[in-house]
């Protein structure tokens, strides 16, 4: 199938529960609220290291103000549109949940213990990654 024909439906699912899960943090104290923020699962070290792994994923679908969820939203929208009927909805749903994963670990490998870890962008960061190789790949075999 033509990647122009599938629609982006993982992209769709992923964008309208971010965004349900901001308007829930909104009316449950404010998107910069810092008990808010802790939580619906945002990442700090010291609430990693006492076991609670979780907040290497949650962080993810957590965002704090209107800016960065504005931000956020559009480039989710606006990489997946492209990039999920790519590669697929299986494997743009992998790139999105490893890259962020992965972002969260750097994030607790480097970060301070104290400090509030919220957003979409470690798993934006992946699917820029995965649209240049992509790209850089399909060019390798064009040429």
């Amino acid at each position: 199938m033509n990647y122009q024909q599938e629609k982006p439906y993982v992209t769709w699912f992923l964008l309208i529960f971010t965004i349900g899960i901001f308007a829930a943090e909104t009316l449950s104290g404010g998107s910069q609220n810092i008990n808010t923020l802790l939580t619906f699962g945002a990442k700090t070290n010291n609430l990693v290291q006492e076991g609670q792994w979780w907040r290497l994923i949650t962080p993810m679908f957590i965002h704090i103000g209107v800016l960065h969820i504005m931000m956020n939203g559009f480039t989710i929208f606006y990489v997946g549109q492209i990039l999920e009927p790519m590669v697929g909805h299986v494997r743009f749903l992998f790139i999105y949940f490893l890259s962020g994963i992965t972002g969260n670990l750097a994030s607790f490998a480097f970060g301070s213990s104290n400090t509030i870890s919220a957003g979409a962008s470690t798993s934006l960061f992946g699917l820029f990654a995965a649209f240049l190789a992509w790209q850089s790949s399909t060019r390798r075999i064009a040429s």
